[in-house]
């Protein structure tokens, strides 16, 4: 029993006569004091540490890491991938009911004196103290396979019973002498973000070169963020070609950024860190309004291009959003261009997050008439099972591919083994990257239905386009096409 004493004198005038002691059970309060402490230091969700006592440990753990010979400890940063799906698709209790089994499931993992910490959102952390690197390695791999495990849905009536899969972004940091608790979750921090731009689902280990690539990317990251503000992106337009009469049936829309002092900057370089900060959602809503006015505007002004159709990329990032559909929606009428008339490029890695979710959104774009093309064909999981049950209607092959169909018998034989493939289940076929004539005509006989790459044209500029867009034929000249850096369009082979 908890006690508090009180000690009166009986007259305190005079001499002490006299003492009266009161005694009062504070049990109560002792208890509630300890619950809003705990309350305090944990998570009310999963019941874990909450980030303020996770640095906490973290500070002790490092202090005696300074005084001691002790082994070093290791910090590892969790993030759930593709959780916001499961938010917005699912609701957020059966987003509470995922992160409370992801948190009952590293709790059992932990070692007795480590901590397992709830962040905030969908971030955890964990501290492995006196930890080698091999053993954090170890118990990183464990922590995939756990994120991997389906959760099966009990919450509500609805989704009772439904399962739900998710992968998990690793960052792994060992202390180095001299080194505080800030430094050192930001190095994990930093690996975690390695994790997710090597693909996910897998964990990195810090390394000090990471650092360096950290800071460039944000500093390209503001860069680009004043760089949407200031309308330095501009939308430039690649031809995509029947192979069978050599007409321009549609253009892809690619985003460049025009950089003030660096001129054009590879998209490769800052489409990476726009998916990675968020800012992808912005700049692909603005790419497909540019490129839905921009082809709704070469259709009314050219009759003959009343068909001319746009594809457009959506990354994973803006497909989980859950204002994907009206954006999609929003553009079409705002451009007044077809739905059929806009294709939208996904990627098969599109899929990994959460499929049932994906393919409904898919499926209700699909309804009002949008097509879909499956990007980068062959480089993702490429599973038979999937591309059946998909809304697709093309597959563009990788230039992975198109590279070698004319020198090597097996890519040549994989190639023809694709474009059945996508006949059997009636889609359409476009070779990425064709940049000779001999590809060409090697893709022409393997029955590709389109082409797409620099022996047709690069990526222009839409005034530039435009002369190509209006040549009644629908083919480039070669005098045009040489003017503008680009190879003439082939003429089908004889039949």
């Amino acid at each position: 029993m908890g006690c508090e004493v009180a000690a009166t004198s009986l007259n305190p005038e005079s001499e002490v006569a006299g003492v009266l002691l009161t005694l009062r059970d504070v049990s109560e309060r002792k208890v509630l004091e300890e619950e809003l402490r705990h309350q305090a230091l944990h998570d009310p969700l999963t019941k874990l540490a909450n980030r303020a006592l996770f640095r906490e440990h973290l500070q002790h753990a490092l202090a005696r890491y300074r005084h001691t010979d002790a082994r070093p400890h290791a910090a590892l940063l969790v993030d759930l991938d593709g959780f916001k799906a499961i938010n917005d698709s699912l609701g957020h209790s059966a987003g509470d009911e995922v992160l409370s089994e992801f948190a009952g499931r590293l709790r059992a993992m932990i070692r007795p004196g480590d901590t397992a910490s709830r962040l905030g959102g969908d971030e955890f952390a964990v501290l492995l103290e006196n930890s080698s690197l091999q053993e954090a390695a170890v118990f990183a791999r464990s922590l995939l396979d756990s994120v991997r495990g389906p959760v099966v849905l009990d919450g509500s009536v609805a989704l009772k019973g439904q399962e739900v899969f998710l992968t998990g972004s690793v960052g792994v940091a060992l202390t180095e002498p001299g080194q505080d608790a800030g430094e050192l979750l930001r190095n994990a921090d930093v690996a975690m973000y390695a994790a997710k731009a090597a693909g996910r689902d897998r964990y990195e280990v810090f390394r000090s070169e990471m650092q360096v690539a950290a800071l460039k990317s944000l500093d390209l990251q503001t860069a680009l963020r004043r760089a949407i503000e200031n309308e330095e992106l501009v939308v430039h337009y690649q031809p995509i070609v029947a192979l069978d009469t050599g007409e321009m049936t549609g253009v892809e829309a690619l985003v460049r950024w025009n950089h003030p002092g660096r001129g054009l900057v590879p998209p490769a370089e800052f489409i990476p860190v726009a998916e990675q900060s968020g800012l992808i959602k912005p700049m692909g809503t603005w790419v497909l309004e540019q490129a839905c006015r921009q082809v709704r505007g070469w259709q009314q002004r050219f009759p003959h291009r009343k068909g001319l159709h746009v594809s457009v990329n959506a990354s994973a990032v803006q497909v989980e959003d859950s204002r994907f559909l009206e954006e999609v929606v929003g553009c079409l009428q705002r451009s007044g261009l077809a739905a059929e008339d806009l294709i939208l490029e996904i990627t098969e890695s599109l899929f990994m997050e959460d499929f049932t979710v994906i393919v409904d959104k898919l499926e209700r774009l699909k309804n009002l008439g949008v097509q879909f093309a499956m990007d980068d064909f062959g480089t993702g999981f490429s599973s038979l099972s999937y591309l059946r049950s998909l809304p697709i209607d093309q597959l563009k092959i990788d230039k992975a591919f198109i590279d070698g169909v004319t020198g090597s018998p097996d890519q040549s034989a994989l190639v023809r083994a694709v474009i059945q493939l996508a006949h059997t289940f009636d889609l359409k076929t476009v070779a990425e990257g064709v940049e000779r004539e001999d590809q060409c005509r090697a893709l022409q006989m393997l029955g590709s239905d389109f082409g797409q790459g620099h022996l047709f044209s690069r990526p222009l500029d839409a005034p530039s386009l435009e002369l190509l867009v209006e040549q009644a034929d629908g083919l480039v000249p070669a005098t045009l096409g040489d003017a503008h850096g680009t190879a003439r369009f082939l003429q089908a082979l004889p039949s």
